[in-house]
């Protein structure tokens, strides 16, 4: 299975902090210290094999996944991303390699790709090399972003909560040490809700993905409850006629529905 192993240590924790009275003389002033987390955000689509990063109101960037297959689900849930490993090592599952397993260093043959972030007490969002996997459940229930992508993700958390100096020496030492792992510690934890969502709305228009992991049991039931809710009003007070909304649920259908909402 694609889950976390023990928490390996951060080498360069506990770094004299050089700027002590700026920091309490934020705190005393009620104004928040530079490079909080305050607004940034992941959401993971489970269904819309997609990954969205916030930062308050604005999307950052918006990204397709693969997503863990149906023998290995991708749990849904609230986690969060406390550090990131630029190079990472990669230990084969016993699914893998029957127990004898050896690490993986970073290379074109490690499957974690470019760089990995670890979701607390769950499982990997890493790179991958096979892009053609993106938009399809084929893991082993970690959720796997295009290399580029992966690294512009951690690039992102990086400018937004790193001192600039404490960029150049991670470059530094990526640069220096391609070939083994860059363990970096994030002084804010970024939040990352995992959902599982077939029905998106917004402004009036719907996309409707495909139940790639069968738990919708009562299509007509689910899509009432999720066009009222997104529409504001009880659910008795909305009814579904036979049609390609209630058909494409099936998990078996090819891509997502796209449609415009109008109500007589």
């Amino acid at each position: 299975m694609c889950r976390r192993n023990a928490p390996e240590p951060s080498p360069g924790e506990g770094t004299p902090l050089k700027y002590g009275w700026a920091i309490l003389a934020f705190l005393l002033i009620g104004v928040s210290p530079p490079n909080q987390a305050d607004g940034l955000r992941v959401t993971i689509n489970l269904p819309a094999y997609s990954l969205r990063l916030f930062d308050g109101d604005e999307l950052v960037m918006e990204r397709p996944v693969t997503i863990g297959a149906p023998e290995h689900p991708t749990p849904v849930g609230r986690w969060r991303v406390e550090r990131l490993i630029w190079q990472p090592n990669w230990m084969p599952p016993p699914s893998v390699s029957a127990g004898r397993a050896e690490p993986v260093p970073p290379g074109p043959d490690n499957p974690m790709g470019a760089v990995k972030l670890p979701l607390t007490g769950a499982i990997y969002l890493h790179g991958t090399e096979r892009r053609g996997r993106l938009g399809q459940p084929a893991s082993h229930g970690c959720i796997r972003l295009a290399n580029e992508d992966a690294r512009a993700l951690a690039e992102h958390l990086q400018r937004r909560l790193l001192a600039q100096a404490d960029r150049r020496r991670i470059q530094r030492r990526r640069q220096a040490r391609p070939d083994q792992p860059v363990r970096v510690r994030l002084p804010e934890a970024l939040p990352v809700r995992v959902r599982y969502q077939p029905l998106e709305m917004g402004q009036g228009r719907g996309v409707l993905h495909p139940d790639v992991y069968n738990r919708i049991a009562d299509e007509r039931s689910y899509l009432r409850r999720a066009l009222a809710r997104s529409l504001g009003i009880p659910a008795k007070q909305l009814s579904l006629t036979d049609g390609e909304l209630l058909n494409r649920l099936n998990g078996d259908a090819e891509g997502p529905l796209r449609f415009d909402l109008e109500i007589d």
